[in-house]
């Protein structure tokens, strides 16, 4: 806590009196930018939208957002600490509804079968398939250090292009 308190500018006697100790202190952290994400992808605007634009639309805000912040994701996302692992586990079908991101993406999955735009029977583990290969091209862009927006947005069109030709809606078709 003294090695953190002195980078920030603070004693260590300051940071105890709102933590307990460095894990309390990088939880804290965790939360807030967690907190903050959501907030970020909640304001992106869908308005007037089929769900998948709305579905691609926020994919690359999510995306242009963890570029800001690239070791911070990798550290978080990648830890297997379990306090963390509360938190991410995406896999999870009670972590992955109690996000406010992730039930943005199964809102938006599920408005796309009200609407007959998306063919499945399982929102939930649809949002887990999208969210973790999503989560695998995000990790490439991460570890080849790309931050073209415009190369960015065309390999997540190609990506949702890929992804959704098998989920679109036809007449007739049983789910998938």
């Amino acid at each position: 806590m003294r090695v953190i308190a002195r980078e920030l500018g603070y004693s260590a006697t300051n940071l105890y009196k709102y933590f307990k100790n460095k894990d309390d202190l990088i939880n804290e952290m965790i939360t807030r930018r967690m907190h903050a994400h959501a907030l970020y992808v909640a304001s992106i605007d869908t308005s007037g939208l089929s769900s998948i634009e709305a579905l691609k639309k926020g994919f690359k805000g999510h995306i242009h957002y963890i570029l800001e912040i690239p070791e911070h994701y990798k550290a978080v996302m990648l830890s297997q600490d379990k306090r963390l692992l509360k938190k991410t586990q995406m896999l999870n079908k009670e972590t992955l509804e109690r996000l406010p991101a992730q039930a943005q993406l199964i809102n938006q999955i599920k408005r796309g079968i009200e609407l007959k735009e998306i063919d499945t029977k399982d929102p939930l583990m649809t949002a887990q398939v999208i969210w973790a290969s999503m989560f695998g091209l995000l990790m490439r862009f991460i570890t080849e250090n790309i931050h073209d927006r415009d190369k960015i947005d065309d390999l997540v069109d190609h990506y949702f292009e890929l992804l959704f030709s098998g989920l679109r809606h036809k007449e007739g078709n049983n789910h998938v």
